[in-house]
């Protein structure tokens, strides 16, 4: 697949563009959702109706539908905020992928939620809690083979064509306790992994602390492990690794992990 002029084509591209976007934009991340629904073409129907967008909507069997041009502000992300960006609609391209996400056991032992999506079999879904904790004990639709390989494929292709991009991350991630999506089934650690490009020494990874009243630095990536330090808003650092939303981080320069932050009150250096 090919961008030219902000428009993906390709055998399995078609285009099916919303009259709902907003402004040029400069992404800084890609934002993937599930559409909590059907075919490509109810979801892309459902967002029209609701005066809505999404850059790309993907299909199970791997088919792309553009909707909105990447580098126009589309209306996908609502009340958002990642590593020092609020309003991620203005930060963001928006991936739509056709998933019914969480469901709910029945006592035939199928999967389903009531009213809103069809019966599946165990071997359809896999059972998780959400990462910020709700829901519990529910089964997740998983996505099929095709439609991820075609999804790390865009993504692929969007980090080539727009440099800018930093991250990837879930709807969840910039809206936690509000959303969802894309929910455990979606194996977002292998695909945050495709934003870790080779850097030279001087631009590597460089951020700099966005909260307002200070960050905490702790001993490992999580807020049970002990404050061993604080740092000030605009202290600059280098981002060694990642287990989302925890970042492990290099004061020095000298590669050595000097402890951890949540990487939601970083601002990237680009």
């Amino acid at each position: 697949m090919e961008i030219t002029n902000h428009q993906l084509s390709g055998d399995t591209v078609t285009a099916r563009m919303l009259a709902h976007y907003g402004k040029v934009i400069v992404p800084r991340f890609i934002v993937v959702h599930y559409t909590a629904g059907g075919t490509a073409e109810s979801s892309i129907a459902a967002l029209d109706d609701a005066k809505l967008s999404a850059h790309v909507v993907l299909a199970r069997e791997g088919r792309i539908f553009q909707c909105v041009p990447f580098d126009r502000r589309a209306f996908h992300a609502g009340e958002s905020q990642w590593q020092g960006y609020s309003d991620l609609n203005t930060h963001s391209i928006g991936i739509e992928v056709c998933n019914y996400g969480w469901l709910n056991k029945r006592g035939d032992g199928k999967y389903q939620r009531a009213g809103a999506t069809p019966a599946f079999a165990p071997e359809q879904v896999i059972l998780a809690d959400h990462k910020f904790g709700t829901p519990r004990g529910v089964g997740w639709e998983i996505y099929p083979e095709a439609q991820i390989q075609v999804l790390f494929a865009l993504c692929r292709t969007l980090l080539e064509v727009y440099p800018t991009i930093i991250g990837i991350v879930g709807h969840d991630d910039i809206s936690p306790g509000r959303k969802q999506d894309p929910g455990p089934a979606m194996p977002m650690a292998m695909l945050q992994t495709l934003c870790d490009r080779p850097r030279d020494e001087t631009n590597r990874a460089n951020y700099v602390v966005a909260a307002r009243t200070g960050l905490n630095v702790r001993s490992g990536p999580g807020s049970n492990h002990a404050v061993v330090k604080v740092l000030a808003s605009g202290t600059r650092l280098i981002v060694l690794q990642r287990s989302e939303p925890w970042c492990a981080i290099d004061l020095q320069g000298d590669g050595a992990i000097d402890g951890y932050v949540h990487g939601s009150f970083l601002r990237a250096e680009h």
